[in-house]
């Protein structure tokens, strides 16, 4: 009998948590929770602004590389517009191609037009109607910068420059032209 309440004793000296330990650690768990929920969301957040800047610039990269090969092989290549627009003769296609950062709708836009005089005339500035011209990358701006071939002395080989600006990031290409026949 005496070992039955002396069981009964022990077992009462053994203390476990009070009521308010457990609501402070809950506490603490619940702060530790949402530190590591607000990293995780801060981290998505930041991933999905990273893959759409990439998606733009592949985009970009991807009509700079089109415009290239155009600018290429063309002729009669000029800027307008402070070199906000480069229009030129594409031979290869035998079209008149105009390639404008329209400053209105902050897009990167294309317009193909048959040549004026059914040669390598095309349009003059202005001339382009604004229907004819589709999107090829939203929400950039840019320039271009032509320089002409010169077959007098001294020759200089022409070329064109790009350059997008894509939010915070910048691309550049500059591309040759070849009409190596004026300058030979």
């Amino acid at each position: 009998m005496f070992q039955g309440i002396k069981k009964f004793k022990n077992q009462k000296d053994k203390k476990g948590f009070s009521f308010l330990e457990m609501i402070i650690a809950m506490a603490i768990f619940s702060l530790a929770i949402a530190a590591a929920v607000a990293a995780f969301a801060s981290v998505v957040n930041t991933q999905k602004k990273t893959r759409e800047i990439q998606r733009n610039v592949e985009s970009a990269g991807t009509s700079i590389e089109l415009m290239s090969k155009t600018i290429r092989m063309s002729s009669q290549t000029a800027t307008y517009h402070a070199g906000k627009e480069i229009r030129l003769y594409n031979n290869s296609q035998g079209k008149c191609i105009s390639y404008r950062f329209n400053a209105g709708n902050g897009n990167l836009e294309i317009s193909e037009v048959s040549s004026s005089t059914g040669g390598t005339d095309c349009p003059n500035a202005g001339t382009y109607p604004a229907s004819s011209y589709s999107t090829l990358i939203p929400e950039v701006s840019g320039l271009f910068s032509v320089t002409q071939t010169r077959s007098s002395s001294p020759k200089r080989m022409g070329k064109a420059t790009i350059l997008v600006n894509i939010g915070q990031n910048h691309l550049q290409s500059t591309v040759s032209f070849m009409n190596y026949s004026s300058i030979l």
